[in-house]
């Protein structure tokens, strides 16, 4: 991603980095919950263990569908190949990280080296304690791995602090582990999810902090079941995230955070748009939203950039909670309702609260939107620029010549 102000959508990046920012207020706050410590070896160099490097140590853990899954992956029967980048062929066999989300079921680990085990650690109440105050309760050693598969053992020092790690009750894997869950020694998975959700967890002194992520292009109910017993049932849109703070010592036990946004559809009639094409100087009028690259004006086909959706309406309740939701958008709108700056929708279910900008009467709808440079670059490679100015200091590569879906596609409705 390259996130600089040439970019289409700079102006209207603030929604994506407020989103970040509120990502990183809360994941920094207290220490990550990590209950696996992975010992990376003596020799060199000493890299960090993916987890496919883990699945013959704790196969119970993985589960018997990703062994199989991973004994196929490193058989590569026929050297199937495939294309990514655009332009690049490589093994399929090759590791994909987005195939191993919440691979451990419940459980996150840390990769650590022989400084960090002998002098950064301090061993305490069955645990290995870092500076910090991450902790491990489980100490992982692989042994012979691909980076060092002339393994013969650990030198004396090494030995004695896995002796000493064993003596104080910290659970030291060295064999494979067949188990499903580390439960029999008191550890229960910290959230148990459904597949494709995507986690981490923070602790404070008052408070146990949980980032869920749905990695999926669909809606979803899960529900999320935690080490303390308490289950949350929640709704989440495609690739929708969410926080979840629950307080220490809390009794929350089961909580319903199924909503779905606001659900009252109101009646209102959104027609008669004015879009303007502002890197065309051109103003359209249309009663119907249309997808941008069915025009048969290739500058509004090939068109990248903002175009400003205008339109008038009438609502006569008085309103204690109202959102606008705008359907289909392609790719990130900046919403003003009466000159008042309602916010950006950038991701699913593009709905923005317009309650402190709506009043009754006729009221002035601008939805400025944005999409990416796709359209324009491929545009300006046939021959057929939108706009001039467009230039890229290497070849443009995406797969296939198919222009990406444009504008503001609706429908556009209320919901109370």
């Amino acid at each position: 991603l390259f996130f600089q102000r040439d970019n289409t959508w700079y102006k209207e990046s603030k929604g994506f980095v407020d989103y970040v920012t509120t990502c990183q207020h809360y994941l920094q706050q207290g220490h990550p919950v990590v209950d696996i410590a992975v010992f990376t070896g003596e020799g060199m160099p000493s890299r960090s263990l993916t987890p496919d490097r883990l699945v013959s140590i704790l196969p119970g853990i993985f589960g018997k569908e990703r062994v199989l899954s991973e004994q196929k992956r490193l058989e590569n029967v026929g050297l199937p190949m495939e294309e990514s980048p655009v332009g690049v062929s490589h093994s399929a066999g090759i590791l994909d990280m987005k195939n191993w989300v919440n691979a451990l079921h419940g459980y996150k680990y840390d990769s650590i080296n022989k400084d960090a085990l002998l002098h950064q650690g301090t061993i305490a109440d069955g645990r290995i304690i870092m500076p910090g105050g991450v902790s491990y309760r489980i100490l992982v050693l692989p042994g012979k791995t691909k980076m060092d598969p002339d393994f013969q053992g650990y030198s004396s020092e090494v030995q004695a602090k896995i002796d000493e790690c064993r003596k104080a009750g910290v659970l030291v894997i060295d064999h494979p582990y067949t188990y499903t869950d580390f439960s029999k020694y008191g550890l229960n998975p910290d959230v148990i999810l459904p597949p494709d959700i995507a986690w981490a967890h923070r602790s404070t002194d008052n408070k146990e902090i949980y980032f869920i992520a749905n990695q999926k292009d669909s809606a979803r109910y899960i529900t999320a079941q935690f080490r303390d017993n308490n289950r949350i049932n929640l709704y989440l849109e495609p690739y929708e995230s969410k926080f979840i703070i629950i307080p220490k010592k809390s009794q929350l036990r089961v909580v319903n955070l199924q909503e779905e946004g606001l659900g009252k559809s109101v009646k209102c009639d959104f027609h008669s748009w004015k879009m303007n094409f502002y890197n065309l100087s051109k103003v359209l009028k249309s009663d119907t939203l249309f997808d941008w690259t069915t025009s048969l004006n290739s500058k509004i086909c090939y068109y990248s950039g903002s175009v400003c959706y205008s339109t008038v309406f009438k609502y006569e309740k008085k309103a204690t909670r109202i959102h606008l939701n705008l359907g289909q958008v392609h790719d990130i709108a900046h919403v003003y309702l009466n000159g008042v700056d309602c916010g950006i929708a950038w991701m699913a279910p593009y709905e923005v609260d317009i309650t402190k900008a709506i009043h009754r009467g006729e009221n002035i709808l601008d939805i400025v939107v944005t999409n990416t440079w796709r359209n324009a670059l491929l545009g300006a490679e046939q021959g057929r620029a939108p706009f001039e100015g467009i230039w890229t200091n290497s070849e443009y590569r995406m797969k296939g010549n198919k222009l990406l879906p444009a504008g503001l596609l609706g429908p556009v409705s209320l919901k109370e």
